[in-house]
């Protein structure tokens, strides 16, 4: 996909046409290989358009990737199946945006998790209690169409109910979090929930950070003094190999 994107070098629908055959390809085989979910499919939805969208812009910061994801989403796949997805099926029913409205917004929730991350690491939290404030952030207001299919209206409420008394009890790094955690995962499995849209959005939300890490790495490199740097391949198969 990112080389496809550096190939086109502009989100223009041959390349939306073109991330969508590979996405569908990529889906095939990971069923082939009987280890497919609903989660791996979003994650090739939402890391796809990423990974085009920071090669398109590769100096992008992890919060403006969405803006190119949006420009990319706008045009229609033109090899994409006529017969409609349990997803896109459930959208048209409860009005709910779906992979393909959260793309054409700019992966909204990819900067909420983004936000929520540097908010949780800011107040002392560790990776691991960073990361599923992210995903509990997402969950609280994500209208999850795997969740709508399988539960309707009253099983969303009650999934981004218990992701937001979560983080109202002072989130995972805390104790009363802790509990309201336990407390919500025990729900969900009474209620037999699989809230997992909100995985591919924390993914890439990782995934942007990374790549806008890279990109400034990138850059010091390329600003680095005469002669310590001349080069630059050199200089960042070093910097690669200190790692």
């Amino acid at each position: 996909m990112a080389a496809a994107a550096r190939r086109t070098g502009e989100p223009t629908p041959e390349l939306r046409a073109e991330l969508g055959a590979i996405g569908r390809s990529t889906e095939w085989t990971v069923r082939r290989a009987a280890c497919g979910t609903r989660a791996h499919h979003g994650a090739i939805w939402v890391l796809g358009l990423l990974v085009a969208a920071s090669a398109l812009e590769p100096g992008a910061a992890p919060g403006e990737l969405g803006a190119v994801v949006k420009r990319l989403a706008a045009h229609r796949d033109r090899g994409a199946p006529l017969r409609p997805s349990p997803g896109s099926a459930v959208s048209v029913r409860y009005g709910a945006a779906g992979a393909r409205g959260e793309a054409r917004a700019g992966l909204p929730h990819v900067r909420r998790a983004l936000d929520a991350l540097r908010i949780a690491r800011d107040t002392g939290a560790d990776e691991s209690c960073a990361r599923l404030d992210a995903l509990l952030t997402v969950m609280a207001t994500l209208q999850d169409t795997r969740v709508l299919y399988e539960a309707g209206p009253h099983g969303l409420r009650r999934v981004q109910s218990g992701a937001r008394a979560v983080l109202d009890a002072g989130g995972t790094a805390t104790r009363t979090g802790r509990e309201a955690l336990a407390a919500f995962d025990a729900d969900l499995r009474a209620h037999a929930l699989s809230p997992v849209g909100g995985v591919p959005l924390l993914a890439g939300a990782l995934y942007a950070e990374q790549a806008g890490t890279a990109a400034l790495g990138t850059a010091a490199l390329g600003t680095a003094a005469p002669g310590t740097a001349a080069a630059g391949g050199r200089s960042a198969a070093r910097v690669r190999g200190r790692r």
